[in-house]
C-alpha cells in the first residue's frame, strides 16, 4: 500500500502522470509508531514527504515528459522517418559506439514545493495532521522560528464527542498555534448541499495557499447507510457530490494524487470511486448507467446501476426543527451530546438530547410509518 502511494507520487513528480490514483491508499489514522482506526501504515504521510522533495514543477508541465526529456534517444517519429539508433553498433575501427547520455531530470523551480492535503473522509485525518503539523513558534525552551511550512492539511469531517477519532478538533480559530493544520467540522448527516456550500471556503483556502501539488483523500464513508461513518448523507449526483468534488480539485490544474480512504459499504464505495475515476479520465459515465456484468455484479442489487440511494435524514432533521419551533422549546433546549443513533429500514431512530428541564418529548412526524423519539434528560452544569 505504501509502495503504491509512493509510486503514484513518483509518477507525478517525474511528470509521467498529471493525476495518479490509489484507491486502496489514504490510511489517514495511522500514527508514527502504532496502528489506529483500521490504518496500519501512514501511506499518505510518506507520499507527501516524497512530494516535498520532488521540486516545484513549471507551469508549462505536459504529461509524458517535460522539457528536454528524451534528448539523445531516437523517438517513435524518428524511427518512422527512417532514422536509426546508432548506439551499440560497431564502427569501422571495430569500436562500439557509446550509448547517449541519459535524459536530464525534469526541470523544477529553485524553491521547496507547497502541498495541499485535502481530506474529505467523514473522520478527521488525525494521523496526517499530527505528522505534518507546522507551528508558528517553538515552545519553551526551544528558540528561533520554525522554517516556513510546505504542507497545509485541511480536513472536512464530522465532529462529535463520541465520533472517532476521540478529541477531533472543531473549527480552526484565528489564534491557533497551528494555522497550517485546518479543521472544517460538519454536523451530522452532511448532504451534497452541505459540501456544496462548504466548498466556497475550501476554494479560498486553496487559492491563498497556491499549492504546487494536491493530495486528495477521498474517503466515502460519508455515503448513506455506512456502518462505520453512520452520520453521513453524501451522494454521487449533482453539486456537492463525490465526483463534483473531484472535478473541482482537477479545476485547480495542479499535479494531483488521489487516494481512497473510508467506505465500508462495498457497492456504494465502488460506485463513488468509479464515477470519480470517470471524471478524472474524462469518460462519459453517469450514475444511472448500468453496472457491467462481472464477478461481483450481484452485490449491486436491486438497481444494478451506479446510483447511490439518497439519505432521508435531512428530512428528519428538518421536521425535528419544525416541531421544536412549534413547541417553543428551541431556545430552552441545549443539545449537549448525541450518544446513540440507530436507524433501521423502517425509519425508526432514537436521539438522546439534554435540556435544563426533565421532561419526555414525543414527536410524531408527518409520515405515519415513521416515529422519532427524543428523550430529554436533565442538564447538569
Amino acid at each position: 500500500m505504501a509502495a503504491s502511494t509512493l509510486t503514484a507520487c513518483k509518477l507525478v513528480t517525474e511528470r509521467k502522470a498529471r493525476v495518479a490514483i490509489v484507491w486502496d491508499g489514504g490510511r489517514h489514522h495511522a500514527l508514527r509508531a502504532q496502528a489506529s482506526g483500521f490504518c496500519y501504515v501512514a501511506d499518505a504521510v510518506l507520499g507527501i514527504l516524497y512530494l516535498s522533495r520532488g521540486g516545484v514543477p513549471f507551469d508549462g508541465w505536459e504529461s509524458g515528459g517535460g522539457e528536454g526529456e528524451g534528448a539523445g534517444t531516437a523517438t517513435g517519429e524518428d524511427r518512422a522517418e527512417g532514422k536509426e539508433e546508432t548506439h551499440g553498433k560497431v564502427n569501422d575501427d571495430g569500436e562500439s559506439t557509446p550509448p547517449p547520455p541519459p535524459p536530464p531530470p525534469p526541470r523544477t523551480l529553485p524553491r521547496r514545493p507547497r502541498i495541499l492535503y485535502l481530506d474529505m473522509d467523514l473522520h478527521y485525518g488525525d494521523g496526517v495532521a499530527l505528522a505534518l503539523k507546522s507551528p508558528t513558534h517553538y515552545a519553551y525552551p526551544l528558540r528561533g522560528r520554525p522554517r516556513a511550512p510546505q504542507v497545509l492539511t485541511l480536513s472536512v469531517h464530522h465532529q462529535s464527542p463520541i465520533f472517532f477519532p476521540p478529541g477531533a478538533p472543531g473549527l480552526t480559530t484565528r489564534d491557533t498555534p497551528h494555522p497550517f493544520s485546518l479543521s472544517y467540522p460538519l454536523a451530522a448527516f452532511a448532504s451534497t448541499r452541505t459540501y456544496s456550500r462548504a466548498w466556497e471556503s475550501i476554494e479560498k483556502i486553496a487559492q491563498a495557499w497556491a499549492p504546487d501539488y494536491v493530495v486528495l483523500q477521498l474517503g466515502v464513508d460519508g455515503l448513506p447507510r455506512d456502518p462505520v461513518g453512520m452520520y453521513g448523507a453524501w451522494g454521487v449526483q449533482g453539486p456537492g457530490s463525490v465526483p463534483w468534488v473531484v472535478g473541482k480539485v482537477l479545476g485547480w490544474d495542479r499535479p494531483t494524487v488521489v487516494l481512497g480512504g473510508g467506505g465500508y459499504v462495498n457497492d456504494n464505495a465502488a460506485r463513488a470511486w468509479a464515477l470519480s475515476t470517470a471524471r478524472i479520465v474524462g469518460a462519459q459515465v453517469e450514475p444511472g448507467d448500468t453496472v457491467p456484468d462481472h464477478e461481483f455484479w450481484s452485490e449491486y442489487a436491486p438497481g444494478y446501476t451506479l446510483e447511490v440511494e439518497e439519505s432521508e435524514f435531512e428530512f428528519y432533521n428538518a421536521v425535528l426543527m419544525q416541531a421544536m419551533r412549534r413547541t417553543r422549546i428551541r431556545q430552552r433546549c441545549s443539545i449537549w451530546l448525541m450518544t446513540s443513533l440507530a436507524c433501521s429500514r423502517s425509519g425508526f431512530a432514537r436521539l438522546w438530547l439534554s435540556t435544563r428541564r426533565d421532561r419526555l418529548l414525543l414527536l410524531s412526524l408527518a409520515r405515519p410509518d415513521v416515529r422519532l423519539y427524543a428523550l430529554l434528560i436533565p442538564f447538569s452544569a
